[in-house]
């Protein structure tokens, strides 16, 4: 009787184990794929942190060039923080550029000198890793520091004199 159905043991057996083969290998492809994407959001992410990190190097290389006069750039301790600080004139008046990092991010406070600095009226620029400040040899050093690592920037000053 068995035979006329066509389910001998055998067969039976054959089914099973296809039928395991398939199932092992839909599993294997969804571990891979898992993995996969997991792998994928990790990169996406310290991509994300590095481009953060590169933009704030950037963009704090690119104001301390614009203003880069004789006296004009210098690094300070004020309120705490480590401040880069960029001197300019505007209409014969002082005004100051005070850029430093606090919060998870890189702030800019601009004011009239005779004002001073006070973080908390600055204005958030980028969210970014720990970024520090520092002069030496008559160029600015930027340090940023993200979970992924760490990237650095000499900026050559080429006015003489002394900061602020």
């Amino acid at each position: 009787m068995e035979k006329a159905f066509g389910g001998g043991r055998g067969e039976g057996f054959s089914a099973l184990l296809q039928f395991f083969l398939l199932a092992m290998f839909a599993v294997f492809a969804l571990l891979v794929t898992a993995l996969s994407v997991r792998v994928c959001r990790r990169a996406e992410d310290m991509s994300g942190e590095n481009r953060a990190l590169r933009t704030g190097l950037a963009y704090v290389a690119g104001k301390i060039r614009a203003g880069d006069r004789a006296g004009a750039v210098t690094v300070l301790e004020l309120e705490g923080l480590e401040v880069l600080a960029i001197r300019e004139d505007y209409g014969g008046e002082p005004y100051v550029t005070y850029i430093y990092w606090q919060e998870g991010a890189l702030w800019e406070y601009f004011s009239r000198e005779e004002y001073g600095f006070t973080p908390e009226s600055g204005a958030r620029v980028l969210e970014t890793g720990e970024m520090a400040f520092a002069m030496e040899d008559g160029a600015v050093v930027l340090t940023a520091r993200t979970e992924s690592g760490e990237s650095g920037l000499r900026v050559a000053l080429h006015a003489e004199g002394g900061g602020i």
